[in-house]
């Protein structure tokens, strides 16, 4: 039970640092804006979480 929550908020906060390095990456190929980079993967972390939210009730 505590050790599966464990496992998964840690496999979620290597998937986050993964996808904002990557976004990072892209970013400066891509010529994006940094500000649109940077807010890229809280604003789809908060949009994933507000999906769970709503579909777990």
């Amino acid at each position: 039970a505590l050790s599966v929550k464990v496992t998964l908020a840690v496999g979620i906060g290597l998937g986050y640092h993964l996808l904002a390095g990557m976004a990072g990456f892209f970013g400066l190929v891509a010529d994006l804006s940094p500000p649109l980079v940077a807010l890229g993967p809280p604003v789809l972390l908060a949009g994933f979480s507000a999906w769970l939210l709503a579909t777990s009730r």
